[in-house]
């Protein structure tokens, strides 16, 4: 609902009332014929401006008024709260004073006693309130940092766990690549026969060539022999003896002979032992 604008009364004149109710309704003011049109143009200008300059003073005189309105109204308003207030003071008092003294005096020590009370037992809940906020920042700063190191060990673990896991990936692989080593050195070493052994030949390549000699091969083509047959079989031969090799062990063959049946003789029993023994040509031969 809007507010009722206070109107202000101004007083006017008789003519200045004509002039602006001329205005008001679009009628243009009435001049006076017997003066000249110049002199009449000039007195309706400064009318106009006259006019104009009371128009506005009139609206300011109106703005005015509406907020002296305004004014009045809260001015009106805060005075009747106070009035209320006060007869809601007056009401208290007028109780206050119908109580008996002692008994007010009692309550009062009582409300007194119980306030400080409350406030002792507040400062000491605050007290513990900021105990336990100061417990629970410094739990909260460990165990931030707890928690940076468990994320840490974690990112190790993690790490290890990938590395093992590609260790663990790649053991087919590598038992698969073991296998083929161990089976190519395996078919390297079965495939290879050595005669020589640590600069001699060894044991079984002196029979074997006193084997061949016996069977009437050439003392000349005795390595020849043994490297064509071991080829033939799919065995690499290390090694060639020469014709002087062979004749060497046919010659330390034929010792060992010799050296086995006096070793026999020995340990044999029998009763013609001790006559075979002192036959000098036969024990020449065997010794």
């Amino acid at each position: 609902m809007p507010r009722p604008v206070k109107t202000v009364k101004i007083k006017r004149s008789a003519a200045q009332t004509s002039q602006l109710n001329s205005v008001r309704h679009g009628q243009a003011p009435c001049t006076d014929v017997s003066l000249p049109v110049a002199e009449q143009q000039t007195t309706q200008t400064a009318i106009e401006k006259k006019l104009a300059k009371t128009q506005g003073m009139l609206q300011v005189a109106e703005m005015k008024a509406a907020a002296l309105y305004d004014t009045g109204r809260v001015v009106k308003r805060k005075l009747q709260r106070t009035v209320a207030r006060n007869s809601k003071l007056e009401a208290q008092i007028a109780l206050l004073q119908s109580v008996e003294l002692p008994a007010a005096k009692e309550d009062a020590v009582r409300a007194i006693r119980l306030f400080d009370d409350a406030h002792a037992e507040n400062t000491n809940l605050k007290h513990k309130l900021s105990h336990v906020m100061e417990k629970c920042a410094v739990e909260a700063i460990q165990t931030h940092a707890k928690q940076s190191e468990l994320k840490a060990e974690l990112a190790v673990s993690k790490q290890k766990n990938r590395t093992l896991q590609k260790r663990c990936d790649r053991i087919p692989d590598v038992t698969a690549n073991a296998v083929k080593r161990a089976k190519h050195n395996s078919d390297k070493e079965n495939r290879t026969y050595r005669l020589l052994h640590k600069g001699t030949y060894k044991p079984q390549a002196r029979q074997l060539a006193r084997m061949l000699v016996a069977a009437g091969c050439s003392k000349e083509y005795v390595g020849s022999v043994i490297q064509m047959i071991c080829k033939k079989a799919g065995v690499t031969v290390q090694g060639k003896m020469s014709r002087r090799t062979v004749s060497r062990a046919i010659l330390e063959g034929g010792i060992a002979a010799q050296i086995q049946i006096g070793h026999e003789l020995t340990q044999a029993k029998g009763k013609h032992y001790n006559e075979l023994i002192q036959i000098p040509g036969l024990t020449k031969a065997i010794f």
